[in-house]
């Protein structure tokens, strides 16, 4: 049976955590991705030490507030309204006051808003301290059971096919595994158009991490598991076979036509195939078939 852990315990594991707050300081903190033990207690102790938070949303933040029994004034900061608040924000770092940024859930930035914000704050002059935590794109990449190192997180999948092939094109002949976020009803096309664009590689799915049904699906771009999905997942991509048959001949013509088909440039057919394919040869025939010769 586990050890139980007293109350007297815990508070010398939190006083131990130190005085994370730094007045005139921006610190960005995690908050959790699902399971609220993911919550660190140097996150704990930081919240409640915070002058202002500003949070992607105030109610998400507000829920996790009343369950730590702390109390903050919270400031909203998405995309739509990053700019404005940028000034705000940099004025209260000047009066030293402690300043906070958090996401709705996991570390902020990641594909969440605050990029412009914090390259505002360091142009000004202001210290950053990141107050690390759960992360849902790391958490996938290693319960993945893929390679995990290189590894590339991608953040969303750009929507359009054009969009995805430049955002893939420069791993493509590379042996990283790839991190996206994804909502539910565009898996299946993500899985279509990666196939086209890198050839079959080992896809895991990553759902409900850290909660109760927590839960891992694994398959391929070609035969993707079938899995029903509430909120966002992460689709960790395997890096290709280095093995596999290289494209020549008829199989090159193929793999050339589809991606032209898709809308992708001969530059972008050349690169997306060159780990698969002579880079020259791919080209060339990506300009043929464009041209309709």
């Amino acid at each position: 049976m586990a050890a139980r852990v007293g109350s007297e315990a815990l508070l010398r594991l939190f006083e131990k955590s130190g005085s994370a707050v730094s007045p005139g300081r921006l610190h960005l903190i995690a908050t959790p991705i699902g399971n609220l033990g993911d919550l660190t207690l140097r996150a704990a102790r930081t919240l409640a030490e915070m002058d202002v938070l500003y949070c992607e949303d105030t109610r998400v933040t507000a829920k996790l507030l009343h369950t730590l029994g702390l109390r903050c004034t919270m400031i909203s900061l998405n995309e739509h309204n990053e700019t404005e608040r940028t000034a705000g924000l940099i004025a209260r770092l000047g009066e030293a006051k402690a300043v906070g940024l958090v996401s709705d859930a996991g570390m902020p930035l990641l594909s969440d808003p605050g990029a412009r914000l914090l390259r505002s704050v360091l142009a000004a002059g202001f210290e950053v301290t990141v107050i690390p935590g759960a992360s849902a794109a790391l958490t996938a990449l290693v319960g993945s059971g893929l390679a995990t190192a290189p590894s590339v997180f991608l953040g969303f999948a750009a929507r359009k096919k054009g969009r995805l092939a430049e955002q893939v094109a420069p791993f493509a002949q590379t042996g990283a595994t790839l991190v996206f976020f994804e909502t539910p009803s565009r898996l299946s096309s993500l899985f279509t158009a990666l196939l086209a664009l890198l050839g079959d590689r080992p896809l895991v799915i990553g759902r409900e991490l850290t909660k109760l049904h927590e839960s891992f699906h694994r398959g391929s771009l070609a035969a993707p598991p079938e899995v029903v999905l509430r909120g966002e997942a992460v689709v960790v991509i395997g890096p290709g076979d280095e093995n596999a048959e290289s494209l020549v001949g008829a199989a090159l013509d193929t793999a050339v036509n589809e991606l032209v088909a898709a809308g992708h440039r001969p530059k972008q057919v050349a690169l997306l195939l060159a780990g698969r394919a002579d880079r020259r040869e791919a080209y060339a025939a990506a300009v043929k078939l464009r041209d309709g010769r």
